[in-house]
């Protein structure tokens, strides 16, 4: 299973895919983007996440389907919380 770094809706969303997809290609195997309107984007998950953020830009999930945690838009444009959040994501 992999790490999946899940961009919600904004204005930001399209960089911040094109940021995370850099780091995620550093582990293939273990680290996914995914962005709303994919088959496998966890919408429901993202949504429950989401509720009581401001200006949330992703929602990182373990390997088994968990929220690791929320980042908002300017986290979420931050290649090193990105990267930090995929490798603590993965062992959590």
């Amino acid at each position: 299973m992999h790490v999946r770094f899940c961009v919600v809706p904004s204005p930001y969303a399209e960089e911040i895919a094109q940021i995370a997809r850099e780091f995620a290609a550093m582990d293939t195997n273990a680290r996914r983007v995914v962005v709303a309107g994919e088959d496998d984007y966890p919408e429901e998950e993202v949504a429950v996440a989401i509720a009581n953020v401001a200006n949330p830009g992703a929602v990182v999930l373990t390997q088994a389907g968990d929220v690791y945690g929320v980042l908002d838009v300017d986290d979420a444009r931050n290649g090193g919380i990105i990267d930090l959040s995929f490798a603590k994501a993965r062992i959590a």
